[in-house]
């Protein structure tokens, strides 16, 4: 009985350790901490591995310590642990913090129960993660809850009916109604007459288009600001089951909108200026360009009619001399052409220019605008002003401006007006001074071009050899140019130059100058002066300056054996160059008291021998080409002396 008893203890021994093993085994592979304590001693009687894991004490150590150790004595202080309930034979669930051995705090729940053999069994979850993530929403709930609250922009939910369900206070700063006095009630109420469609399409349009975000800009009622521009955007949310609703969000935008409006206002009116300034410089172009006082006025009567709007336009201008006003340029007439003639003082052009002021007529029926029907009546004109044209104080003109209805004109139009109207003026001036001025000048040319002649015919009458060769030395020059593409401008100062060729043997004594014979050297040096003499002459007459090329230079050669400075080639100008060949042509066909002339195939040899070296082959080239093939110039006809 004995052997029985002890093998059947044996028995119960193992039979208890295995069974201990494997609860050992299971408690070890749950992933919560286990603990099981003592309720008499508070020793831990047993842990598992996640308790080890959790804490980062070894089990063994687990073992030796009051489970109280691993808590809070702050949190304990002030949340007793009151575990009547576990011993009522309740499971109760608890959050505590617990020190790590790290000394880490971590965030746990606990799940503890009463054993059946009063053991204390405590389940412990780490929620630290768990209740960071619960505390940032809850201070991401604070927050979003704050920035909607405290914004002075507003957020409301609305049905699909739109019918308030929610208003944030910002909805008090943006309409000046409370959240109160408006929910339940249709957001449609407040929006104004002419935007109501607007609201409803986009509401429909929210309707028809979950989570798309829609956005309109309305009118809406302020409750004590009248209406104000709001920029409405919604989002249709209502399967959402958290929302069910229409999330729409307000931005009173009315500052921007009406700063978007003087921006619009302000660029038309820059644009206005614009346009009148440059109208201005257009007529400031024609003053300058015009070749004409009718051309000019035609400018400022375009510029009149595009910028300022107006149905017909007249200029008059005024004689001081007849003391009349009479018709110049008209735009816009269709029945009748004003051919008036006014004397100052009679009617309303007279009394502009007798006043030197605006008149201004708004009345059809006035006595002043009926004195002229039925030019008036014939265009139905009902508007009218006359500006006198006034420039440094002398009467011009006037214009008068016409309109079949009566228009209202802001300041900056009458600003610009006058403006215009004084430009006006200045055409006139500007016209009728140029025209003088073109005629003094022409005359003063004309009579500079015969002082030249005069010279010229002066030099030839020293000789009686040499009659006529001025001229005729100039226009073979002139046609030889032409030939060889010289501009018009340029013909111009060879002419001169031509005519004025030796105008320094002025400075030659005429023992030297007309004497018969042969010349020694030293009148021959003498002689050659002739060129520099005529460079000084004329270096000091400023309207000559140009023409002094031949002069000075006309017996250079190609060869750079010339004078009076030696060059040679190109150096030497093409005037120069051009009526060398001309001269020694004239030259070599004219009679000399020491020889006969030579004929006109005998110069032309001698020319082309003289090519490359006297004169420049491409000039000497254009001038045989004149000569034998120009009918209208005659070999005979036009000799030329030559120059020594």
């Amino acid at each position: 009985l004995w052997w029985f008893d002890q093998k059947h203890k044996q028995r119960f021994i193992h039979a208890l350790e295995d069974s201990y093993q494997r609860y050992q085994e299971l408690i070890d592979q749950a992933s919560d901490a286990i603990f099981i304590s003592d309720p008499d001693t508070n020793k831990y009687l047993l842990v598992n591995k996640a308790a080890s894991h959790l804490t980062g004490y070894s089990e063994d150590e687990l073992i030796s310590m009051d489970f109280r150790s691993l808590l809070l004595k702050e949190e304990l202080a002030q949340k007793p642990l009151k575990l009547h309930d576990v011993y009522a034979g309740k499971t109760v669930l608890i959050e505590r913090s617990i020190r790590r051995k790290d000394g880490q705090l971590l965030s746990t729940e606990l799940t503890v129960k009463q054993l059946s053999n009063g053991h204390v069994q405590a389940l412990v979850r780490d929620i630290s993660e768990r209740k960071k993530l619960e505390q940032d929403l809850i201070n991401n709930e604070r927050r979003f809850r704050a920035m909607i609250e405290n914004n002075r922009e507003a957020s409301i939910l609305v049905d699909a009916n739109g019918t308030l369900k929610y208003m944030s206070p910002g909805i008090q700063h943006i309409s000046g109604y409370t959240p109160e006095e408006r929910l339940g009630r249709s957001g449609l109420e407040t929006v104004h007459p002419d935007d109501a469609e607007t609201l409803k399409d986009l509401l429909d349009e929210l309707n028809h288009s979950p989570n798309k975000v829609l956005s309109k800009t309305v009118r809406l009622k302020h409750k004590f600001k009248g209406y104000r521009w709001l920029v409405i955007e919604g989002q249709n949310m209502l399967a959402d089951p958290a929302v069910e609703s229409i999330i729409v969000h307000l931005r009173d935008v009315t500052a921007h909108v009406k700063h978007e409006e003087r921006i619009t206002q302000l660029n038309n009116e820059l644009s206005t200026q614009v346009t009148r300034l440059s109208s201005l410089r257009r007529i400031d172009q024609g003053i300058i360009n015009g070749s004409s006082l009718h051309g000019r006025l035609e400018t400022v009567l375009n510029e009149v009619m595009q910028v300022l709007g107006v149905d017909a336009a007249h200029i008059m201008l005024y004689s001081s001399q007849a003391r009349v006003l009479s018709s110049a340029a008209h735009r816009g007439f269709v029945a009748v052409k004003p051919d008036e003639v006014f004397q100052p003082g009679d009617g309303l052009a007279g009394q502009a220019v007798s006043t030197q002021q605006r008149v201004y007529v708004d009345d059809v029926k006035s006595d002043a605008l009926q004195a002229r029907a039925p030019f008036v009546q014939q265009e139905g004109f009902m508007q009218y002003w006359a500006y006198p044209l006034v420039s440094h104080g002398e009467v011009q003109g006037v214009i008068e401006l016409f309109n079949r209805s009566v228009r209202q004109y802001d300041e900056t139009w009458h600003e610009f007006v006058s403006g215009l109207v004084d430009q006006c003026a200045i055409a006139i001036q500007h016209a009728q001074l140029t025209t003088a001025l073109r005629r003094s000048n022409s005359e003063l040319l004309q009579a500079y071009d015969e002082t030249i002649e005069g010279w010229a015919r002066a030099l030839d009458l020293k000789d009686a050899e040499t009659a006529g060769h001025s001229q005729r030395v100039t226009t073979l020059t002139l046609r030889l140019a032409q030939q060889l593409g010289v501009t018009q401008e340029e013909l111009i100062h060879i002419r001169r130059g031509a005519l004025l060729h030796d105008i320094g043997k002025m400075g030659v004594p005429d023992s030297i100058l007309l004497k018969p014979g042969s010349l020694t050297d030293t009148e021959w040096d003498i002689m050659k002066k002739h060129t520099t003499y005529a460079r000084d002459f004329l270096a000091n007459i400023q309207h000559l300056q140009p023409a002094l090329d031949i002069p000075y230079c006309h017996h250079e050669r190609w060869d750079g054996q010339g004078y009076p400075q030696g060059i040679a080639g190109t150096d030497i100008p093409l005037a120069a160059r051009i009526f060398a060949v001309v001269d020694v042509y004239d030259a070599l066909t004219s009679d000399r008291p020491y020889r006969k002339a030579w004929s006109h195939e005998k110069v032309i040899e001698h020319i082309k021998n003289e090519s490359g070296k006297h004169f420049d082959p491409s000039v000497a080239t254009a001038f045989i080409n004149l000569l034998q093939h120009d009918s209208s110039a005659p070999p005979e006809g036009l000799r030329l002396m030559s120059t020594g």
